[in-house]
Formats: structure tokens, sequence, C-alpha cells
């Protein structure tokens, strides 16, 4: 009878464990799927939505399934039923990786995994100004865009108030961005290391503004 308990209760635990782990890769396949499509541009998902990070929870969700099928299948049909588990959930999760990495242009994916900092906050402390860094090949970007701050529901803007691109080795000040500052609420003034000045005022609610500046990125 003792041994009886032992073996309902190893594989009450079994099950237990088996649901938390299968529990685990649903919240993070959805929230890694979601941030990476994050069509409201939420600030707090674009960490989660970087392609590394996308594709290496992808890659482990199989595993870790079929870790939970190990633990919820007998003896005799463990190891077919995980390999077929497994190669499944391969497939899948590789198609879907693939699909998400090969989503866009290549500006727009190194984009969304590039490097973010706040360098200007407006007065009354309703916004931000970012800079997003990333290189391409031999270029680097700095774009600047507005972000709302709004605890959980903030976002950051689908569109570049300014775009400075830098040919690495050949830094051209016009295309070097210094600084950035808030002059009132909703007006912005950035300046290049050449000394121009630009000003522009955006929408609080769509964050957009009628007026953009490239400098030295491709139109």
């Amino acid at each position: 009878m003792i041994e009886d308990d032992h073996g309902l209760a190893g594989s009450r635990g079994r099950r237990v464990i088996a649901i938390l782990l299968v529990s685990v890769v649903a919240v993070a396949v959805s929230i890694v799927l979601l941030s990476a499509h994050n069509p409201w541009h939420f600030v707090y998902l674009i960490p989660f939505g970087r392609t590394p990070r996308v594709l290496a929870v992808l890659a482990l969700s199989p595993v870790i399934l079929g870790a939970a099928a190990w633990l919820l299948m007998g003896k005799r049909r463990r190891v077919r039923a995980v390999a077929g588990v497994v190669a499944s959930l391969t497939v899948i999760m590789c198609a879907a990786g693939y699909r998400i990495s090969a989503t866009g242009s290549i500006l727009e994916e190194v984009d969304s995994n590039g490097t973010r900092s706040v360098v200007a906050e407006s007065p009354d402390g309703g916004f931000d100004l970012v800079v997003v860094h990333y290189v391409v090949l031999t270029t680097r970007y700095e774009l600047l865009r507005v972000r709302s701050r709004a605890g959980l529901t903030s976002r950051e803007a689908d569109q570049d108030l300014v775009c400075f691109a830098e040919t690495l080795g050949q830094l051209d000040p016009e295309n070097t961005f210094e600084s950035a500052r808030f002059l009132s609420e909703h007006e912005v003034e950035v300046r290049t290391e050449s000394g121009e000045a630009w000003k522009a005022t955006f929408d609080s609610r769509t964050l957009l503004s009628a007026r953009t500046v490239s400098h030295g990125c491709e139109e």
C-alpha cells in the first residue's frame, strides 16, 4: 500500500511538473510572438520582440514540451512519443522563426533589435525623446522618436522625427546627432554636431509630426 501511495504521488507530481512546463511555454511563446508583431508599439513589449529573443524561445519550446511529454507518457511509449512531439514542434517553431526573421526589410529588422536610450523628457513628464541605435554593414543609424509616458500603455511613435546615418570612418558633423530637448510639451529641438538646429511639433495622441528630417538616410 505504501508503494502504491508513493507511485500515485509520483504520478501526480509528474503531471503537475508537466502542466507547469506546458504553461511556461504557452506564456513565453505568446508573449514573444505578440511582442514581435506589436502593432500598438507598446514600449514594454519591444524588448521581448527582439529577433534573437524570439528565436531562442521558439528553439527551446520543443525541448521543454518534449520533457513534459516524457513525464506524462508511460515508460514503453516515452521515447517514440517524445521524439514525435519534438520533431513536429521543431518544424512548426522553425517555420515560425523563419517567417519572423524574414519579415520586413533588413533595416526594419535591425531597427527592431536596436538599442534604445532616452535623451530628453518633456516639461510635464508626459513624453520622452528616444534614440534608436543600430548598424547595417558600414553605416550607423540613429533614429529619434517620440514616446508617451503612460505606464504599461506607453507607446513609441511609428515615425522617425529625424534619421541620422553615418558611414563608419567617415563621420560628417551635419549627419551626426548631438543633442535633443523639449521646447514645450509638444515641441522638440534637435541639433547636429555642425550646429544645425531643427524644430518640430507632434500630435499628443498619435505621437506623429507633420515634418520629419533625414540626415544621410535613404529616402
